[in-house]
């Protein structure tokens, strides 16, 4: 039940809609309700999946994992689009893959998870909110 809807001027990466409500809808925010927007990225840390969920277009059986460097690469490209929020996504327990477990090793990792944790690290480093889905 709104009577118009208005842009306000993007303000630190973040924008924000104002619905003008109908008299009484809203009364609790003076006639306005505010809906914000964070600009977000999705890093798809690895694709490897030791499942096999038939509706799953996302995992591969392949070995795949971002190299680090490849990872500071993408992280520093979504703090240049204004990137405030940061989605880990992976596959089920990529590690099980002796290609990827190999990988981690070399990179000096025990297993998937502090890699994670370091790839979160290096978003917060940069003002990013990092949040995962593991699996």
């Amino acid at each position: 039940m709104r009577q118009g809807l208005n842009r306000a001027p993007p303000s630190g990466g973040a924008f924000c809609l104002r619905l003008a409500c109908q008299p009484g809808g809203c009364s609790s925010l003076g006639g306005v309700r505010r809906v914000t927007f964070s600009r977000n990225y999705t890093l798809s840390l690895s694709r490897t999946c030791q499942c096999y969920c038939k509706y799953c277009a996302f995992a591969t059986h392949q070995a795949h994992v971002h190299a680090p460097a490849e990872v500071e690469r993408l992280l520093d490209e979504a703090l240049k689009r204004n990137t405030k929020e940061l989605l880990v996504l992976t596959g089920e327990r990529p590690e099980v893959n002796p290609v990827v477990a190999a990988r981690l090793t070399e990179w000096g990792h025990e297993d998937f998870t502090s890699y994670v944790v370091w790839a979160c690290e290096r978003a917060l480093e940069r003002g990013m909110l990092p949040h995962t889905n593991l699996g």
